[in-house]
């Protein structure tokens, strides 16, 4: 599995240029053991379905 895949596993959707930011910008990559990373990956995407959930009910309560 690369790093990539790794990426994949939590951001199924994401072109490469996103999984490279993703791994770069939103985990201690390189610095890190591959367990690290792939727990920043979970945390990182749990609050990303967070934040959409969140803007998705205050669209609906917007448009009440």
């Amino acid at each position: 599995m690369t790093w990539i895949d790794l990426v994949r596993k939590y951001f199924p959707d994401a072109n490469d240029k996103q999984c490279d930011f993703i791994l770069w910008e939103k985990t201690a990559f390189p610095l890190v053991p591959v367990e690290t990373v792939e727990k920043q990956l979970q945390e990182y995407q749990m609050m990303m379905f967070a934040d959409r959930r969140s803007n998705r009910i205050n669209k609906e309560a917007a448009a009440e």
